[in-house]
C-alpha cells in the first residue's frame, strides 16, 4: 500500500515524540519512586523526632523533680552552714571527753595487764598441779589394777548375786501334735490327739500330762527373762546368776536343765549322767558316771560373769545337786565376746519329770519338760507364790521372811583386819601388855588378854581378884561407800568364837565415833551407849564355842531415804531385829569388851557360819519405844 511521504514524515515524528514521552514518563516514574522513598524516610525521622520529643518531655519532668529536691537539699545545707558557728565549742567538748576517756582506758589497761599476768601465773601453777594429779591418777590406776589382781589371786569373796523375779513362759520348738494344741497362748490345754505334753500351770510350776495311750512328746519350755552380761566398768564384783529346779517323777524321766542363748547351749542331763554343750557348732559332752539322783532332788544351775574391768577373765557355768557342786566349772569363751541381751537360757525337761520352778533375773531360763513330770513352784526365804507353798529352793539374800520378794543386788565387801589394844585400858600402871608387846604377861599378876595372832585373843585368867577388863578394836574400819555409781547395798560382816570357863563378861559389836552398839551377852540384850539404852533379848542363850556374828549394811548413796543398819547373829542365825544408824557415819570399827573370856575372830579369811550370800535385806527394825 502506498503511503504518502507527508504521512510518513508525520508518523515518524509522532513515533519519535512518543518515544521521547515514554522516556520522560520513565524518568518521572523513577523520580516519583525516589520521592516516595524520601517521604518514607522523612516520616520515619518525624516519628523518631516525636519519640525524642516525648522522651525529652519525660526527662524534663524528672529534671524538674530533681531540681526541686536539689533545692530542698540546698536549703538543708544552707541551714547546716548557719550552724557551723557552734562547731568550735562542740569540738572543744569532744576533745575534753576524749582526754578523759584516754585516761580511763589507760587505767583499765594497766589493771587488765596485771590481771592477765596473774592469770598466766595461775595457769602455770594449775598446769603443774594438773600434771601432778594426772600422775597420781595413773599411779592410783596401777595400784587399783594391782589390788584387784591380788584379790583375784587371793580368791577374795567379793561378788554380787543378782535377782529379778522370773516365770515360765514360752513353749517353743516342740509340739504336742500337728495342731499345736498346747502353746504359749494356751499353756494348760490338752492335746486333741491324746498325746502327753507339758503344761505351764503357774509362773513356776510345770506339769507333764503323761498318757498311757498315745505318744508322749518332748517339750521345750523357756523362761521370760535373761541373765545379762554386766557392762558397767565401775562394777568391781563378780556377778552371780542362779536358779534351782526340783525334780518330781515316778519313772521314765528324761530331763535336761541348763542355759542357752541364740547360738549356744549347755545343759545337765541327769538321766544321761552327762553335761552337753554346743559352742559355734562344736558339740561335746562330759560324762558324769557317779551322778545319781532321785525324785524331790534339787538341781541348780549358776552363771558367773567376771568383773567388766577384767576382760581376760571368762564367764563360767556350774551345776549343783542338793546344794553340792557337780563336776567342774565350764568356761564360756564365746559368751565373753558378745552381749547376751535377749538371749535365753534353757532348762531341758524332757520325758517323765516334774520340775520345780525358778526365781531369777536376766538371761532367760528354759525348761524341757517331759513325760509324767510336774514342776512345782520354788521361792526364797519360805514365802509363797500364786497361793502355792514353795519348797526346795533356798536362795536367801533376797527378802525378809513374810515379805514379797523384790530385786536384790548387794555386795559382801571383805576387809583384811586384825586386833589392836585401846591405849587407855591397861593391865596395870606399867602398861606391860600393849600393842608393842601383845603377848606379854603383867608382872603384877593381873589377868589380861594377849593378842596371840591377828584374829586370836587369849585371856590370861588369874584366880585372884586382879582380872582386868579390856577394850579391843580392829585396826581397819568398815567404811561408807563413796562411789555414787554403786547401785548395790554393801555388806560388811565378821564373826567371833567365844571361849570361856566361868565369870565371862563381854560386849561384841561396833564402835561408831564415841558411841557403841554391842551385843551384851551376859545381860541378854543389845546395848547402845549413846543414851545407855538396851533392847532385851530374853530368849538369847549362849555357851562356850558358840559363834557371834556382827553385820553392817550400807545402802547405795543414790537412795536418800534409806539408812545403814547393824544386825547380830548366833551360830549363823540372826538375833532379833536390825538396828538403824540414824546419824551420819563414814567409818565404823569392829569392837569387843572382854573380861575372863578368850575369842577367835574371822574377818572373812575363812568361810563364815552365817551365809552372807543368803543375807535377807532387813525390813524390820527396832523402834525407839522398844529401847529401855
Amino acid at each position: 500500500m502506498y503511503i504518502p511521504q507527508d504521512y510518513q514524515r508525520e508518523f515518524t515524528k509522532e513515533v519519535v515524540k512518543n518515544t521521547l514521552l515514554e522516556k520522560e514518563n520513565k524518568t518521572l516514574i523513577e523520580q516519583v519512586k525516589e520521592s516516595n522513598k524520601m517521604i518514607k524516610c522523612l516520616n520515619k525521622k518525624l516519628d523518631e523526632l516525636a519519640s525524642d520529643m516525648k522522651q525529652l518531655k519525660e526527662e524534663k519532668l524528672i529534671s524538674d523533680e530533681v531540681n526541686s529536691k536539689v533545692g530542698e537539699k540546698i536549703d538543708i545545707l544552707t541551714s547546716k552552714i548557719d550552724k557551723l558557728d557552734d562547731l568550735p565549742s562542740d569540738l572543744k567538748q569532744l576533745k575534753d571527753d576524749k582526754i578523759k576517756g584516754d585516761v580511763e582506758i589507760n587505767k583499765k589497761f594497766v589493771v587488765l595487764t596485771a590481771d592477765l599476768k596473774q592469770l598466766n601465773e595461775d595457769k602455770l601453777k594449775n598446769n603443774a598441779c594438773l600434771i601432778d594429779i594426772i600422775k597420781e591418777i595413773n599411779e592410783l590406776k596401777k595400784i587399783n589394777e594391782l589390788f584387784f589382781g591380788q584379790l583375784i589371786k587371793m580368791n577374795v569373796k567379793y561378788f554380787v548375786y543378782k535377782y529379778i523375779a522370773n516365770k515360765w513362759k514360752y513353749i517353743d520348738g516342740r509340739k504336742c501334735c500337728d495342731n499345736n494344741c498346747v502353746n504359749t497362748d494356751n499353756p494348760i490345754s490338752l492335746c486333741s490327739k491324746g498325746n502327753g505334753f507339758g503344761q505351764i500351770k503357774s509362773n513356776t510350776k510345770i506339769e507333764y500330762i503323761y498318757k498311757t495311750n498315745g505318744e508322749n512328746k518332748y517339750a521345750l519350755i523357756k523362761a521370760e527373762n535373761n541373765f545379762t552380761k554386766p557392762i558397767d566398768e565401775l562394777i568391781a564384783a563378780f556377778t552371780l546368776y542362779y536358779y534351782e529346779v526340783k525334780l518330781i517323777f515316778k519313772e521314765n524321766e528324761k530331763i535336761n536343765i541348763g542355759l542357752r542363748n541364740i547360738n549356744h547351749y549347755i545343759y545337765l542331763s541327769p538321766s544321761g549322767r552327762l553335761i552337753n554343750y554346743s559352742f559355734q557348732n562344736d558339740k561335746k559332752c562330759i560324762d558324769l558316771p557317779s551322778l545319781t539322783y532321785k525324785t524331790n532332788d534339787i538341781i541348780g544351775c549358776g552363771l558367773v560373769y567376771p568383773r567388766p574391768k577384767f576382760e581376760k577373765l571368762l564367764p563360767y557355768i556350774f551345776f549343783t545337786l542338793n546344794g553340792e557342786q557337780i563336776a567342774k566349772f565350764t568356761c564360756l569363751k564365746k559368751l565373753n565376746e558378745e552381749r547376751n541381751e535377749g538371749d535365753k537360757i534353757i532348762g531341758d525337761n524332757t520325758k517323765g519329770d516334774k520340775i520345780t520352778g525358778l526365781e531369777t533375773e536376766g538371761f532367760k531360763i528354759n525348761g524341757f519338760k517331759a513325760k509324767g513330770e510336774r514342776i512345782n513352784g520354788v521361792n526364797t526365804c519360805g514365802d509363797k507364790m500364786n497361793g502355792e507353798s514353795n519348797t526346795g529352793l533356798s536362795i536367801k539374800g533376797t527378802k525378809a521372811p513374810g515379805e514379797r520378794m523384790t530385786e536384790i543386788y548387794f555386795v559382801y565387801k571383805y576387809v583384811g583386819n586384825k586386833w589392836k589394844y585401846i591405849d587407855e585400858w591397861k593391865c596395870c600402871s606399867n602398861n606391860c601388855v600393849n600393842n608393842n608387846n601383845p603377848t606379854g604377861i603383867c608382872p603384877k599378876g593381873n589377868g589380861f588378854p594377849q593378842i596371840k595372832s591377828n584374829t586370836e585373843m587369849g585371856y590370861i585368867y588369874k584366880t585372884n581378884e586382879g582380872n582386868k577388863h579390856v577394850r579391843i578394836e580392829s585396826e581397819n574400819c568398815f567404811t561408807k561407800p563413796i562411789n555414787e555409781f554403786i547401785q548395790t547395798d554393801t555388806l560388811y560382816y565378821y564373826e567371833i568364837k567365844l571361849i570361856f570357863e566361868k565369870n565371862e563378861f563381854m560386849w561384841i559389836g561396833f564402835r561408831i565415833g564415841n558411841r557403841l552398839i554391842c551385843l551384851y551377852l551376859i545381860l541378854k540384850s543389845i546395848y547402845l551407849s549413846q543414851n545407855k539404852n538396851i533392847i532385851n533379848l530374853p530368849s538369847l542363850n549362849y555357851k562356850t564355842n558358840d559363834i557371834i556374828g556382827c553385820g553392817l549394811v550400807y545402802p547405795p548413796l543414790n537412795i536418800l531415804n534409806k539408812l545403814p543398819y547393824i544386825f547380830f547373829t548366833l551360830n549363823g542365825k540372826q538375833i532379833g531385829k536390825a538396828i538403824l544408824i540414824e546419824e551420819d557415819c563414814d567409818a565404823i570399827r569392829p569392837y569387843v569388851f572382854l573380861y575372863s573370856c578368850s575369842i577367835e575372830a574371822n574377818f572373812g579369811e575363812n568361810s563364815f557360819i552365817y551365809n552372807v550370800s543368803k543375807h535377807c535385806v532387813a525390813n524390820e527394825f527396832y523402834k525407839k519405844e522398844e529401847f529401855e
